[in-house]
Formats: C-alpha cells, sequence, structure tokens
C-alpha cells in the first residue's frame, strides 16, 4: 500500500527528528559535565591527601628530631654567662635586646627560641633573672595552681603549668650563682629535655649557689638563711616565696619571705621580714598591746590583734642588729613556723 505524505506531514516528520537530535546532545553534554565535576572532585581528593600527607610526615618529622638522642640537638653556648644547652634543629634562635626591659624587670638575658613555619608552630624562652628563684615564684603565684620539684644543672628547681582562656605552657625555675633561670615552652617534653642538657661551666657541685638552704621530709620543709642566720620549718603542703622591695614598703624592710597556699585562696600567707630598725620603731608602728615572750629562749615581743574575727599575731625580737618579725594568724601553721625558728 501506498502513503502518500503531505508537505505538513513531511514537516512534522523533520522537526520531531530535530527535536531528538537536539534531546541526545544535550544529554550527552550533561555526561560530559558530571565526569568533569567528577574529575575534579577526584583531583580535590587527592590534593587534600597531598597536603595531609605532608603534615604528617612534618609532623613525624617534629617527632623524630624531638624523640632522637639529644646530641644530635643543636647546641647554644653562652661564654659570657657560662652555660649552655641544646634545642631541637627546626628552631630559629632570637636574643631579645636588653633594652627592651626597664631597670626594675631585672633581667639580663632573654633567649627565644621559635618556629613558625609550614611544619610547626611553638616558642620556647630562656630567661636570666637578676632575683632570688622565690621573688620569680611570688610573680607568678596567680597564674599557676601548684609548684613540684625539678632536678636541673645539679640543683633542685621548681616546675610548675601556666594555664589562660587560650593556652597553656609549661615553665621551670632553677637558681644558679645567685640568678634565677626561667625555661618555658609548650611542649613538655622538649622542655623536660632542654632541662636535662643544661649545663654550666667550671661548675663545682661543692660549692654553695645560694645564701638560701632548703630539705623537705614527708611533712615539713626546713628553711635556711645564711646571710640572716636563720632557720625554721614549715608545713611542706605550703610554698615558700621571697617578695621582692618595692618602693611602698614599710622603711628598713630587708628581706620579706612568706608562706603561703597556692590552692587555698582563703589561707593569708604567714610573713617573716627583717628589719634593719630598732625593736622599738618596730613596735611602736604596730600599734597593738605587747607583752614579753620567748623564742626558743630568745627574747621576744608578741602583740595580738582581732583581724576578720580571728586572732593575728606580731612576734618581735633582735639579733645580729637586725629586728627579725613573724605575723600570721595564730594557726597550726604559723605555731610550725614560731616553735621551730632558730637563731644560728
Amino acid at each position: 500500500m501506498k502513503t502518500n505524505l503531505t508537505k505538513h506531514d513531511v514537516s512534522i516528520i523533520m522537526i520531531f527528528v530535530l527535536l531528538l537530535i537536539i534531546g541526545n546532545a544535550f544529554i550527552y553534554l550533561k555526561a560530559s559535565d558530571n565526569s568533569e565535576i567528577l574529575t575534579m572532585d577526584e583531583k580535590n581528593d587527592e590534593m587534600n591527601a597531598y597536603v595531609d600527607k605532608l603534615y604528617t610526615d612534618a609532623a613525624n618529622n617534629i617527632k623524630r628530631i624531638n624523640n632522637a638522642d639529644i646530641k644530635s640537638w643543636t647546641l647554644y653556648t653562652n661564654k659570657e654567662r657560662g652555660f649552655s644547652f641544646r634545642y631541637p634543629s627546626y628552631y630559629d634562635k632570637f636574643i631579645v635586646p636588653q633594652s627592651a626591659y626597664s631597670g626594675e624587670d631585672r633581667i639580663d638575658l632573654t633567649i627565644t627560641l621559635s618556629a613558625y613555619n609550614d611544619e610547626f608552630t611553638g616558642r620556647i624562652m630562656i630567661i636570666v633573672h637578676d632575683k632570688h628563684l622565690d621573688t620569680v615564684k611570688w610573680e607568678m603565684k596567680d597564674k599557676v595552681e601548684s609548684f613540684e620539684d625539678i632536678a636541673v644543672a645539679k640543683v633542685t628547681g621548681k616546675k610548675g603549668i601556666v594555664k589562660s582562656e587560650n593556652m597553656a605552657y609549661s615553665f621551670v625555675l632553677f637558681e644558679k650563682n645567685s640568678k634565677t633561670y626561667s625555661i618555658i615552652a609548650e611542649d613538655n617534653e622538649v622542655l623536660e629535655k632542654i632541662c636535662s642538657s643544661f649545663t654550666f661551666q667550671n661548675d663545682d657541685s661543692t660549692t654553695a649557689q645560694t645564701n638560701e638552704i632548703e630539705t623537705t621530709s614527708d611533712s615539713l620543709k626546713t628553711y635556711k638563711n645564711e646571710e640572716y642566720k636563720f632557720m625554721l620549718e614549715y608545713p611542706s603542703y605550703l610554698e615558700k616565696f621571697i617578695t621582692p622591695i618595692t618602693n611602698d614598703a614599710p622603711d628598713g624592710v630587708e628581706l620579706i619571705v612568706l608562706f603561703s597556699s597556692l590552692g587555698d585562696e582563703s589561707f593569708e600567707p604567714i610573713a617573716v621580714i627583717i628589719y634593719n630598725q630598732s625593736v622599738e620603731e618596730i613596735t611602736d608602728a604596730i600599734g597593738v598591746d605587747i607583752e614579753d615572750t620567748t623564742i626558743n629562749g630568745l627574747p621576744a615581743k608578741k602583740g595580738v590583734r582581732q583581724q576578720n574575727g580571728e586572732l593575728q599575731a606580731t612576734v618581735i625580737f633582735e639579733k645580729n642588729s637586725k629586728v627579725y618579725v613573724l605575723i600570721g594568724k595564730e594557726n597550726k601553721e604559723f605555731k610550725t613556723i614560731l616553735n621551730s625558728f632558730i637563731m644560728l
């Protein structure tokens, strides 16, 4: 049977074929676009994996350096002050100029070790202070929850952790040759290794390095001051501080030793103060009734007054042309210090 197509029929067929071609072309292009997007995703995954590998390799490299024999670390020697230590090779060393500090800071030297690169970010500081260890402790007491003993360069130092809102870092303090050294680092393992490498040239471990000696038993610590010739015992849960003598200190004050508790804000520090004044001048300044007493056989004066609902005692005596004053609440800690106080 023969079918005759009209011009109208032919037009409809041509339009249908054209739509079919356009549809197939669109499907092909769409498939090509999806293939290209998938390829870009794969490339991104490859790049991310590569970056992750770089950071992993860098972290492993840092870990390898940190765990390596410390003899392979970079050696720093300060000939002027006679000490040396080692630090990881990925840190850069800077010496802070002395002009950055005021005279009140009493800082002799600051060494900053910085690592700011693609592998690691961190900082270590070694500071040499021209003051007692207990004075540096006093300046840090509000930032530290507790101190523990640590041995550095043949002397016993103190270690603690300072925590702030954004970071936490470990530090070590120790005193040598009438200077206090502080080492501060974010990485505790690196800090301890630096401490283990710290040495002093011409070190004579049999020579006393300070006028103060401290020994510890299970429940009590013994504090001995060679300069002012006295010794006492205090509970081992208390910390000893030496406060700096500032311009607003009373006239004639030469030394202030405080015994306080870092973990108990309600504990009022016990003070041992050395004056270069007469007993009469000190008793007049106290402004309370004074009675005669003795401290381990030494004639002394004692005054008691109410403060915040508790009794606060002040004990005063004179020896070796100095006046010794003990101040504290009449609690067991104060009695321990008072009853053990002896002159050498």
